[in-house]
This record gives structure tokens, sequence and C-alpha cells, in this order.
């Protein structure tokens, strides 16, 4: 018969010593990956924990003097925004940033203010400073001051941006009390500055040195 009853008897497997050697190398190293794999994991998610609670507490400390942080790199992703800083620029916590869209907040004076300090730091040395108002939904306008930095390769290419966004907008309402305080007075008023050159003057000013506003500033 083809079929015969009774237990298969295989003859023994028999390894090689040197197989043997190279599956013990093999799974030594397979597992010393897992637990290499492991560790950078872990790593990983220290460092991410200990770069939120950094962001946080930098958040926390920019929140008390009315600075909010910003960070942007050029691969084209949205950029960084702390919560103060998306406050103060008038953008809802859930809300994506797009940089055109955001501009036609802006009235079209500091959009071109605002464009034009890009500019001039895209093609000098990277410092950004200026001055621009926004119009917060059912608030009244907002004055903000933005400071970066844009970091360039080699070739001038730049590769990121950061900075802070700062709430001037008390700062301007006092300026502007003082301006039409000074305005109202029947007295000449100029004021200058640290080297004696005018910056402000009067209607008053005006009328008793014959020379018009802008022709004072400077002199």
């Amino acid at each position: 018969p083809l079929i015969m009853p009774g237990p298969i008897r295989a003859p023994p497997l028999l390894v090689a010593p040197s197989f043997l050697g190279i599956s013990l190398v093999m799974a030594y190293l397979i597992g010393s990956e897992i637990l290499r794999a492991s560790e950078m994991a872990t790593s990983l998610v220290t460092a991410e924990a200990r770069l939120l609670e950094t962001e946080q507490q930098m958040d926390l400390a920019a929140s008390v003097s009315g600075q909010g942080f910003w960070s942007w790199d050029t691969t084209g992703s949205e950029p960084w925004l702390s919560p103060t800083a998306r406050f103060l620029l008038g953008i809802q916590p859930d809300e994506v940033f797009e940089w055109e869209t955001y501009l036609e907040r802006l009235a079209p004076g500091d959009r071109r203010r605002l464009g034009a300090a890009i500019n001039d730091a895209l093609h000098g040395d990277g410092n950004i400073h200026v001055e621009f108002r926004i119009a917060v939904p059912g608030k009244d306008v907002r004055w903000l001051v933005a400071l970066g930095k844009i970091l360039f390769r080699h070739d001038h290419v730049p590769v990121h941006s950061y900075g802070v966004v700062v709430d001037t907008t008390e700062r301007k309402m006092a300026d502007e009390r003082f301006r039409l305080l000074v305005e109202s007075m029947p007295s000449a008023v100029l004021l200058v500055d640290e080297r004696g050159a005018i910056t402000f003057g009067n209607k008053q000013a005006e009328s008793m040195f014959g020379y018009t506003r802008e022709q004072l500033i400077g002199m």
C-alpha cells in the first residue's frame, strides 16, 4: 500500500555551527535595532514635551509684556503663531493663517508699508521693523509693531524667519491725545529730539516763525 500506518520518522535536523552563529548575530542586531528605535521614540517624545513646555513658558512671559511670538520657514507651511500673537493679530485659535487673506484686513496704506518692510528685509540684512494697523472684528483699530529677523542661506535665499508682535495701541492713543493738547495751546510749541532737531511744531509755531510744519521738522 502507498499509505503505511504508524509514526513518521524524520531524520534529525542538523544545523551547521556557522549558520547558528549567524542566526545569533542577526537576532542580536534585530534586538539592538528595536531597542534603539524604542529609545529614539522615547527621546523624541521627551524632546517634543520639553519644546512644548518651553513654548508655553515663552508665550506666558511674552503675554505678560503684551508680546506675541511668530515663526515661519520657507517650506510653504503655515507659520507658527503663539496664542498671544494670534490674539493680537485678530486670528482665531483654530483659524488657518493665509498671508493674502490676512493682508485684506489691513488698510491699503498699511498693507503697502508692511509689504515694503518685508521686501526691504528680504533684499537687505533681514531685519524687520514695521508698524501697522489691523481692523479687529467687533472692536476698534489696533496698532501693532512687528519686529523680526529673516535668516538666509549662503546664497541669500531665505530659509526661516521669526520675531515678535507688540500691541502699541495705548501708546498711539496717548500720542494722539498729547498731539491734540499741544495743537490746542495758544502758545507756539516745538518738540526736539536728542540732537536738537525739531520733530514737531503746532499751528502757533507755524504762525510765529513763518514756516510750515513740514519746513520746521528737521531744522
